[in-house]
This record gives structure tokens, sequence and C-alpha cells, in this order.
């Protein structure tokens, strides 16, 4: 069941020609699917990360830190 993240009330689920929205009859607004926000963020994490690998390839396993990621970034 999905909440409306401004009064907690229960979202409406519609349809339209560019997909699915959500809306609040309380709020009177349109929400954003933010189950499909947070996908599409993890999916582009992971091919930031997989260009990470690309472009420096560890010696060693080492874990992905920030400073190693500033690294990289500043590479590209």
């Amino acid at each position: 069941m999905n909440t409306c993240p401004c009064c907690s009330n229960q979202l409406l689920r519609h349809a339209r020609h560019k997909g699915i929205y959500w809306f609040c009859s309380h709020c009177w607004q349109e929400m954003p699917d933010f189950t499909s926000v947070v996908t599409n963020r993890r999916e582009r994490v992971q091919q930031l990360e997989r260009l990470i690998d690309i472009y420096n390839p560890p010696t060693h396993k080492q874990p992905l830190t920030a400073s190693r990621l500033a690294t990289t970034a500043n590479v590209i």
C-alpha cells in the first residue's frame, strides 16, 4: 500500500499514456512513483561502478572508498 509522503493518506494509482502515477486525493497532488525512482537510481549506481572498474581496475580487491571514487572521477 502506498501512502502520501506529505499527509500519509492512501495514494490512488492512475494510468495515462506516459505511464503510471500516484495521486493523493487529500493533497490533490500527483506524487512520483518512489519505487521506480529508487530502482532507477540503483541501476545508475551499478552502471557507474562498472565504469569505475573499467577505467581504474584495482590491483587487488579493495573496497570502494570515497577517496578512490574521487580519484576515479578526476580521471574520467
